[in-house]
């Protein structure tokens, strides 16, 4: 346990009621994460990020359009571009909505260095017939997807929603 795990677990009692250090697989961040008071913290090199304090809100940040590949297109001028965004601590967010990709091994988009992960990313999305699926962000940036459909069916590229999508980047 490092001293800043330490000196929060200390606090408990005080205005802190719970604190748990959770393993990184469990939540599939690269790092430590931990609970205070229900609220999630990431380990981030030396210093813990509350995730949920407001100046990592999302909207806060510039988005950038994606580059769509392999047929992938926007979904309709009805909903958000698909857009990335990083924030100050290393959070990358995504957004909007795509349709028609060619085929599900191929890639939806690449983001640019400074927004890719030091490792893999599996995210969790919602495709066509909101079906949970796998959206996998690799090491080059590469975003690809949908797999592994928790549904009744094969999976399906008439859509997919990046809505709510984040990782860190380390």
């Amino acid at each position: 346990m490092d001293r800043e795990t330490r000196r929060l677990s200390n606090l408990k009692g005080s205005r802190i009621k719970s604190v748990k250090v959770l393993p990184t697989s469990q939540e599939g961040f690269n790092g430590d994460q931990m609970m205070v008071n229900g609220r999630l913290h990431v380990k981030d090199k030396d210093r813990w990020i509350d995730i949920a304090a407001p100046s990592n809100h999302s909207h806060d940040i510039e988005w950038y359009d994606m580059v769509l590949e392999n047929s992938w297109v926007a979904y309709s001028s009805s909903f958000s571009t698909p857009s990335y965004a990083k924030d100050d601590n290393g959070f990358v967010y995504l957004k909007g909505l795509v349709k028609n990709g060619s085929s599900q091994a191929a890639d939806i988009t690449s983001l640019p260095a400074g927004y890719r992960p030091t490792k893999a990313k599996v995210l969790m999305g919602i495709t066509n017939g909101n079906d949970q699926c796998r959206i996998t962000v690799a090491t080059d940036g590469d975003i690809y997807g949908p797999t592994a459909a928790v549904g009744d069916g094969g999976m399906d590229t008439t859509w997919v929603s990046f809505d709510g999508m984040f990782f860190h980047i380390h």
